[in-house]
């Protein structure tokens, strides 16, 4: 099985997709709030930690060919969520752009948690394909 890889990771492109559609076909056709307001929330880590992981690994700074470590998930989620619900929704060059939500957080969490299960589901096959 191939490495690691932001492109071939179905997680990351599905949720690309998803949020796509979301943003172009789905907002604009419904009044459900989970579309308005929390499926970006939930699309987050598993669009933005492969990113991350691809750009450390383009600049040495972590293996390249693996997936995402729990820490790397970790420190994002911690240092987001502060940052998008607490930090910028109260400074002055955020105002009226951001909303402080702390429910934000919960489904920043559980995008966290799908990809993480997702990605090691991925590299548990991945160990298994090379031992045989």
């Amino acid at each position: 099985m191939s490495p690691y890889s932001l492109f071939r990771d179905r997680l990351f492109l599905f949720s690309c997709v998803l949020y796509v559609i979301n943003r172009r076909i789905i907002k604009p056709n419904t009044s459900l709030p989970f579309f308005h307001h929390h499926l970006n929330d939930l699309l987050c880590f598993p669009i933005w930690i492969p990113i991350l992981v691809t750009l450390l690994a383009l600049l040495h700074l972590r293996t390249k060919g693996e997936p995402p470590h729990s820490y790397e998930i970790l420190i994002p989620l911690i240092l987001w969520s502060w940052m998008f619900e607490g930090w910028f929704p109260t400074t002055r060059l955020f105002e009226g752009v951001t909303i402080a939500d702390h429910r934000d957080i919960i489904w920043y969490a559980a995008g966290a948690l799908v990809g993480a299960i997702y990605r090691r589901r991925w590299e548990w096959f991945r160990l298994a394909a090379s031992a045989t």
